[in-house]
């Protein structure tokens, strides 16, 4: 009889365990159910923007316009960050607050490494950008370790009257574009754009050039601009501040037409072989 007890005991220890563990088992479940049916679904909002499929954003090849859209976002990047310690004129006072990593008290410069652009119509492009800034004078770099900063930048132009304007890329809630922050050459186009977005757009665009950003470039300025890719990339790599300041260009000599000798003020050389499209080079 006691032994029948003994039994009857555990297997009802055995059979509250289970119970136990099974109420366990079927509360996590349902916890993560719940917190899977309860979390903000970014693809599905991202899918409720219509964008334009007739306009194409393709990956600018020209040497000569991927050159041209570094200098003239430059330009206006200098024309705003004179708005730190100058009062201007309040369009330009208004993109500065707007991009305070690009306009500080040091100049720094944007360097390009790849441009996307969309013809929305006859008059206006969107140019998407994505590069580095660099100190222009590497006497105001901080001390200790220079890294590179990557920033993308939208530069807007009125081919009509050849005006423009910059912007950050990545702004929240945009009214002309889809954004991908992984990926510039994924951005898209709203559908909806309306008259008076393009109106206030028209009206910030007040950096005029005289040339157009087709024009062509000679070729020692290209190769010059390669060099100082070149010269950037290596002090982020190695930190070597002498270096960088002695890596100054005292003349530059084509080889050929596929390679350029670079001779530096301490007497090094770099040898340069520009590539086919965009700002493609390699150092021999």
């Amino acid at each position: 009889m006691k032994d029948k007890i003994i039994k009857i005991l555990k297997n009802k220890n055995i059979l509250i365990v289970a119970i136990i563990i099974a109420v366990i088992l079927i509360a996590t479940i349902c916890i993560i159910i719940f917190s899977n049916n309860n979390k903000p679904n970014n693809n599905a909002n991202e899918e409720k923007i219509a964008v334009r499929e007739d306009i194409e954003v393709k990956k600018v090849e020209d040497i000569n316009v991927t050159y041209n859209i570094e200098q003239t976002i430059n330009n206006i990047i200098e024309r705003l960050q004179g708005t730190v310690t100058n009062e201007g004129d309040p369009v330009i006072e208004s993109l500065a607050q707007t991009m305070p990593e690009l306009i500080t008290k040091e100049l720094r410069l944007f360097n390009v490494e790849e441009v996307y652009e969309a013809d929305y119509n006859d008059e206006l492009t969107f140019y998407f950008t994505e590069g580095y800034l660099m100190y222009d004078d590497i006497n105001d770099a901080p001390e200790g370790n220079i890294s590179k900063q990557t920033v993308k930048i939208i530069l807007y132009r009125n081919k009509k009257n050849n005006n423009y304007t910059i912007e950050q890329y990545g702004t929240k809630k945009h009214d002309l574009f889809k954004f991908d922050d992984n990926d510039i050459s994924k951005t898209a186009i709203k559908a909806e754009i309306y008259n008076d977005e393009l109106h206030f757009l028209e009206e910030k665009m007040i950096f005029s050039k005289k040339y157009n950003i087709e024009e062509k470039v000679t070729q020692a300025k290209i190769i010059e601009w390669y060099y100082n890719d070149y010269r950037n990339k290596l002090l982020f790599e190695n930190q070597n501040r002498e270096e960088y300041k002695n890596g100054k260009i005292l003349k530059i000599e084509g080889k050929s037409d596929q390679e350029y000798v670079v001779t530096l003020n301490d007497e090094r050389e770099v040898r340069i072989k520009p590539g086919n499209a965009g700002k493609e080079y390699s150092v021999l």
